[in-house]
């Protein structure tokens, strides 16, 4: 797509990159975004931990938990050393 607003802008596909691309990408934050009068377009969000306690009916869940963040944990560090953290799930 950015070949149709400049077509010198990325002669090859081996020229893609963050940096080549930058100038074409405008990114707004969710958390920034306004309408036409300028209110938030997206309520605030607040986050806060809370504790969980396992019941023995469900001793499973936290050993799935652990198993699944360990998983997760896993495969985004190995796509952070291949420089490919989008490709990590």
């Amino acid at each position: 797509m950015i070949t149709f607003l400049d077509p010198d802008a990325l002669p090859d596909d081996d020229m893609i990159s963050r940096e080549a691309v930058a100038p074409f990408v405008i990114r707004t934050e969710k958390r920034r975004a306004i309408d036409a009068d300028g209110n938030p377009l997206f309520k605030p969000r607040f986050t806060q931990l809370a504790p969980i306690e396992w019941e023995s009916a469900q001793e499973e869940q936290p050993a799935l938990y652990e198993a699944v963040t360990e998983y997760v944990r896993d495969g985004y560090n190995r796509a952070i050393k291949k420089s490919r953290p989008l490709s990590a799930f």
